[in-house]
């Protein structure tokens, strides 16, 4: 398990249909992601969709099948009886901080606050 190659939203444009073995969707929003990722998933590839969607999202069920991809649904942050994901995020943080540095892409004063809001619904930046 490990994923080979983690993209940037500007190298997805570049993919051809059905090259992809495992697509993470963990946008969600209004984004068009699913879509996206069921595209670029190959023959008896799997999506897991983790982004939380802000509307209902079409899907090619006929594409779906003819090309037997599975799609599976998670839900983050809690699982009753279990860990929570926070717990477990923490752990992960308090073993290797620099892990989690590398994950901060933006900065904002409490003034920015707005921009700051701003830039978390952009799913096109950072």
């Amino acid at each position: 398990m490990g994923a080979t190659r983690i993209l940037k939203d500007s190298e997805i444009g570049s993919l051809k249909r059905g090259s992809v073995d495992v697509v993470v969707e963990t946008v969600g929003g209004s984004a068009p992601t699913l879509a996206q990722g069921l595209g670029l998933v190959r023959f008896g590839g799997r999506v897991s969709v983790l982004g939380l969607f802000t509307q209902p999202v079409e899907v090619d069920a006929l594409s779906l099948m003819r090309n037997e991809i599975t799609v599976t649904g998670g839900m983050t942050y809690c699982r009753p009886g279990q860990q929570s994901d926070f717990d477990v995020a923490l752990g992960i943080i308090a073993a290797d901080p620099e892990r989690a540095r590398r994950l901060i892409t933006h900065r904002f004063s409490l003034d920015d606050a707005a921009s700051a809001f701003a830039t978390a619904m952009d799913k096109t930046r950072g």
